[in-house]
């Protein structure tokens, strides 16, 4: 997102709203039982408890399915990682 530290939610918010995208204005919970994740949208994924890897989340595109990550390492580099949320992109 352009500065150092941990993305929060509201910096994609903000950044997804100056590029003219609207968008949910904060995470939703992806459930265990029966996940759902919309067409569009950011999900967020978080490593095992324990891994000795520093960064603790990761932030990567979704459409219709299909993960994008800008990062480059998704699936093979975050074996063990849980999607956890998601923020919709509106169509």
């Amino acid at each position: 997102m352009g500065h150092d530290g941990e993305t929060q939610t509201s910096d994609v918010v903000v950044a997804l709203r100056l590029l003219g995208l609207g968008c949910a204005p904060r995470l939703r919970r992806i459930a265990r039982a029966k996940p759902v994740i919309p067409a569009r949208a950011i999900v967020v994924i978080h490593r095992p408890s324990g891994e000795s890897r520093s960064e603790r989340a990761h932030w990567m595109y979704h459409h219709r399915g299909e993960i994008l990550d800008p990062g480059g390492r998704w699936p093979s580099g975050y074996a063990n990682w849980r999607m956890t949320s998601y923020l919709e992109i509106y169509e």
